[in-house]
């Protein structure tokens, strides 16, 4: 039963996601026109959710990375668009693309704004309604460079959802049970989209091949990580689980530096949960999930309301008159 709601669930999402298609093709291309505006030989590409299909309406933006030619040093900006390229000078980038954006009439002028403090630097903006569907798109665009690892994910993505027949039901779900508890960013300590499908993928690969449906899966995800994994004491890494003693001196992120020549040292702020970037081995995806404990709480409570829901508890009252008794309206949001 649990299998069957999850299974719907999931195509809902899919018939969602083609209905806004076109707004988010439609605004990609004005991205790229705006874009070209400024470097004529740019490329702008999409990654993450949208190319996943991993995506939720009202929670997921449109990931778009630009991707300039590679130009020699002295190559001099004779016209317009000449100097472009990994030479450049990178800081005025977003800035530059913003002030452009900000002039689009497609564009949501006041939602332009540029994060320059993420370790990739991110333009993010929405559009007026668009498509035939007459939606909004929120999108987050960013340069190409050596830290932006997009396109390499969705590669890596893709392969976890080829691999496991169930990936992608169950990390909707996960996905819709976080967005509803504001647990889904990792900039304000919740666990980012590609930190949650490497849990997946790790908790998956530890699992038979066959004969096991996804509502099994999602309420084994539940148990194992809310009640069995200790963050404090257990790795997740790119083959298998292990302990965190094993890291030394990778065991955390250097915060500052302290003291003198006499007993100065670095001070190394222990990562609340550690899940291991297999595209850059060393790399704490989970470094700033500092609400684990919290996501782990949210994590008992549906275990606790599947299993009810499932062992048909004496206690929960009967479905309204008129209203499907969905196993999932116990952990996420749906519609009537």
């Amino acid at each position: 039963r649990l299998a069957d709601d999850v299974r719907a669930f999931a195509e809902r999402v899919s018939r969602e996601q083609r209905a806004r298609d076109f707004a988010w093709r439609c605004a990609r291309e004005k991205v790229r026109g705006a874009v070209r505006s400024l470097w004529p030989r740019a490329r702008v590409e999409p990654y993450g959710s949208c190319v996943t299909r991993l995506s939720l309406a009202g929670v997921s933006d449109l990931d778009l990375v630009i991707r300039l030619p590679r130009v020699r040093v002295a190559t001099p900006a004779m016209t317009p668009g000449d100097l472009e390229g990994r030479n450049a000078i990178k800081e005025t980038w977003p800035q530059e693309l913003a002030r452009r954006l900000r002039s689009e009439p497609w564009v949501a002028a006041m939602s332009v704004r540029v994060v320059a403090s993420a370790r990739v630097p991110v333009v993010k903006l929405a559009t007026v309604p668009l498509g035939d569907v007459r939606e909004a798109v929120r999108l987050d665009v960013s340069f190409e460079g050596p830290w932006h690892r997009g396109l390499d994910a969705n590669r890596l993505v893709g392969r976890v959802l080829g691999q496991h027949p169930h990936a992608r039901q169950i990390l909707l779900v996960l996905k819709q049970h976080a967005a509803d508890r504001g647990l889904c960013a990792s900039y304000t300590g919740g666990l980012s989209s590609y930190a949650l499908t490497l849990l997946v993928a790790r908790f998956l690969s530890e699992q038979p091949r066959r004969g096991v449906d996804a509502g099994a899966l999602l309420l084994g995800f539940f148990d194992f990580y809310a009640h069995k994994f200790d963050a404090a004491t257990t790795s997740v890494g790119r083959h298998s689980y292990f302990a965190r003693a094993e890291l030394g001196a990778f065991n955390g992120t250097v915060v500052a530096t302290q003291g003198g020549p006499r007993g100065g040292g670095r001070a190394v702020r222990f990562d609340p949960l550690y899940v291991e970037d297999p595209l850059s081995p060393g790399n704490n995806v989970g470094r700033n999930c500092f609400r684990i404990a919290q996501i782990q709480r949210a994590w008992h409570d549906a275990y606790v309301a599947l299993s009810d829901r499932l062992a048909g508890d004496p206690a929960r009252p009967p479905p309204a008159p008129g209203r499907d008794d969905n196993v999932l309206r116990a952990i996420i949001s749906l519609p009537s």
